[in-house]
């Protein structure tokens, strides 16, 4: 994979910490606008990055890129990822994937007539604890009700509180808490259970209409799927599923999660201090490079269904 960062957010580089362990990930240019051009030439010269773009064009005119991976503000998601798989660039785009189900679905048309690869940085998905409770979830007889919980205060939000908004507060720019947390904790659903029957999403608003904290109440054919996320306080973060016999219980944030067990007594998983992003880029490596267009699908099928049920919530 040669790669095109586009943006010089805080993911930025927390991603790039882990991209840099993976040797078969050619770090080719980052693109940034002027104003941020300073910030760029420090991720640049950290990480050995020996291109810099201020205009996007330009970068994706570049024969030396086959990928770009997208971490612009929310609202630009679409807009960016169209332009690059117009140019027959694979996109990395990171999560909330679009402003709604309608232009991911695009997105993903133009991607397929184009034969390119349109990937969601979504890293839950590509964990290893996920993958240990598919496996042990028969184990717990029929599920009875699933309570999540992700509480992680911004580091915007006493800029909120003093009147200033930044994009992640912001709901022309699709922030708020839904969004930015809690759509870990609906990956986990989705990938476990499926879609539900039915949902609603009961928020606490901002003065501006943000959804601050809020808790998304998810009805299956025979339990209730209870998944809070706060942006203006930390807590203790959980996904605990409840069955007849056994129950699992997850701790930690959902997109770093620390333990998982069966019954606090049978433990399955601990954290061994990999980075949380690792396993999701070596597995893009791997699916751009091989040109896994069925793999692909298959990650699709999610990034789908969870904006169809983002789409639902604010109805």
């Amino acid at each position: 994979m040669k790669l095109g960062i586009i943006g010089t957010g805080k993911i930025v580089n927390d991603s790039l910490e882990a991209i840099k362990q993976i040797c078969s990930i050619e770090l080719i240019a980052i693109f940034a606008r002027e104003k941020s051009f300073d910030k760029a030439k420090t991720i640049a010269e950290k990480y050995s990055i020996l291109k810099i773009y201020t205009n996007y064009d330009l970068l994706l005119n570049d024969k030396d890129i086959d990928t770009v991976y997208i971490c612009l503000i929310n609202n630009l998601h679409y807009e960016y990822a169209k332009k690059a798989l117009l140019n027959k660039k694979h996109v990395i785009l990171e999560k909330p994937f679009t402003n709604n189900l309608d232009q991911a679905e695009e997105l993903f048309m133009i991607a397929e007539r184009n034969n390119c690869i349109l990937l969601e940085a979504s890293s839950v998905l590509h964990s290893n604890v996920l993958r240990i409770m598919k496996r042990n979830i028969n184990k717990l007889g029929n599920i009875k009700e699933i309570v999540a919980n992700f509480s992680k205060k911004s580091s915007r939000y006493d800029n909120y509180i003093n009147g200033i908004i930044d994009p992640v507060f912001d709901p022309l720019n699709y922030g708020g808490a839904l969004r930015d947390l809690n759509i870990y904790n609906i990956y986990y659903l989705i990938y476990l259970f499926g879609m539900p029957n039915e949902l609603n999403y009961h928020h606490i608003k901002g003065y501006n209409g943000i959804d601050l904290s809020g808790t998304l109440v998810l009805i299956y054919d025979s339990f209730l799927a209870t998944l809070s996320a706060n942006k203006t306080k930390d807590d203790f973060n959980y996904f605990n599923i409840y069955g007849e016999n056994s129950s699992l219980f997850l701790y930690g944030p959902p997109n770093n999660p620390q333990i998982l067990n069966i019954d606090n007594d049978i433990e399955l998983y601990k954290n061994d201090g990999q980075h949380r992003l690792l396993n999701e880029f070596i597995n893009f490596q791997y699916i751009i490079d091989s040109k896994n267009y069925k793999e692909a699908n298959a990650l699709k099928k999610y990034t789908l269904e969870v904006m169809a049920i983002i789409d639902k919530a604010f109805l």
